[in-house]
């Protein structure tokens, strides 16, 4: 110890001691910084995930709400179709010949309501997101069209649908039913 007052002198140990202690401790600190990272890190990608998972489910929601009605859309399409074929077994011709018969006006009556039917049941269809598509003339699209049959025709382009027996329908823009159609084959 040193004659002045206040001053305390540390011996070579206690020095070495302290320093000793201070590495120590700067190991445990740098210890603790890079585990500090990997929290941070940790919890970054976590509410990311958190974030992903918030938007997927309600993509899902979303789905689930718009799609929801798809079944009871499929059921509705035969409907549809049925009365479709109901307008087409009058030909147009007949009822422009303006008969005057009883029968005759019974028929176009029928007729009118059946027409009057299929634009309200289309009508509806569209309020609600399913639109029907007719792809006659355009090419074939396996993802849109379900091939029944080849039709030969030599002035139109392979691939190119010409005939449709069943016109197609869509959901919000996802197919419910592909258009049954009649295709021109590929040269052979």
């Amino acid at each position: 110890e040193s004659g002045d007052e206040g001053e305390a002198t540390l011996s070579a140990e206690e020095v070495a001691e302290l320093r000793a202690k201070c590495e120590a401790l700067e190991a445990t600190v740098a210890k603790m910084g890079g585990e500090n990272a990997d929290y941070k890190d940790k919890l970054i990608r976590t509410l990311a995930d958190m974030e992903n998972l918030r938007e997927r489910t309600a993509r899902q929601v979303e789905n689930s709400s718009k799609f929801a009605v798809q079944g009871f859309v499929k059921d509705l399409l035969d409907v549809s179709d049925n009365l479709e074929r109901a307008l087409a077994a009058v030909e147009k011709d007949f009822l422009d010949q303006g008969e005057d018969s009883k029968g005759f006006q019974i028929l176009k009556s029928l007729h009118e309501g059946i027409a009057m039917t299929e634009t309200q049941m289309l009508r509806c269809f569209s309020k609600h997101g399913v639109e029907r598509f007719d792809p006659t003339d355009q090419p074939f699209d396996p993802n849109l069209h379900e091939a029944r049959f080849e039709v030969p025709m030599p002035d139109k382009e392979p691939g190119t649908v010409v005939v449709v027996t069943k016109v197609g329908y869509t959901l919000h823009d996802r197919v419910i039913r592909p258009a049954e159609v009649g295709v021109v084959p590929e040269s052979t």
